[in-house]
């Protein structure tokens, strides 16, 4: 691999775990604020929940297949990558923070701003995909992209898993509160965000 490699993979792993520990904040605030799970939520408010939970996802993934329509006729992931990663950062942050407000808005418009976010986040994950396949083929230097490009997958793995460990640490700690979360949120997307840019650099 190339020489900045152990900086670029290392950076990349950290993102990960922050961004993953970030969604498990917001997917409970989230399920809370369509009433999917609460201490006092009747069966119909879970089935309405539910349903919900299924439009939003439904409409995150229309989303998606029209942005990347879009943007696979500009050919733009090839030609800056680097940029797109990073905006596939903010987006993905941007989307969380949305889920973590959510319970803040009006019953009535829960449902189209979690489908906002999630329109957010499939932009990103998309975005991510595409700019990470130019990314790894600059690290793989002696045509062992696939190598790379399953490792980076294994590394991903593991720090969503972490990630996710620790964002379950943190809700318990933050008290399950929306306010706390917007928090915690904020550092988790500033070392988000800051070991991006320091991977990119790599």
């Amino acid at each position: 691999v190339a020489p900045g490699y152990l900086r670029f993979a290392s950076f990349c792993y950290t993102a990960s775990v922050a961004g993953s520990a970030a969604m498990v904040l917001s997917t409970q605030t989230l399920l809370l604020a369509v009433g999917v799970v609460g201490s006092n939520v009747q069966q119909a408010s879970i089935m309405a929940g539910a349903f919900n939970w299924v439009m939003k996802d439904f409409v995150e993934q229309l989303g998606g297949v029209l942005f990347a329509s879009q943007m696979g006729e500009t050919r733009s992931f090839d030609a800056d990558p680097k940029r797109w990663r990073m905006v596939a950062a903010m987006a993905m942050d941007g989307a969380t923070l949305l889920e973590i407000l959510s319970p803040l808005f009006y019953s009535s418009l829960v449902l189209p701003v979690a489908s906002v976010a999630n329109i957010g986040k499939n932009i990103g994950f998309l975005t991510a995909s595409a700019s990470r396949a130019a990314l790894h083929q600059s690290v793989a230097i002696t045509g062992n992209l696939g190598d790379v490009t399953a490792k980076a997958g294994s590394q991903s793995i593991v720090a969503g898993l972490i990630g996710t460990s620790v964002g379950i640490g943190l809700s318990t700690l933050l008290a399950h509160d929306t306010y706390n979360f917007a928090m915690g949120f904020c550092v988790l997307t500033v070392i988000h965000q800051g070991c991006n840019y320091i991977s990119l650099q790599s």
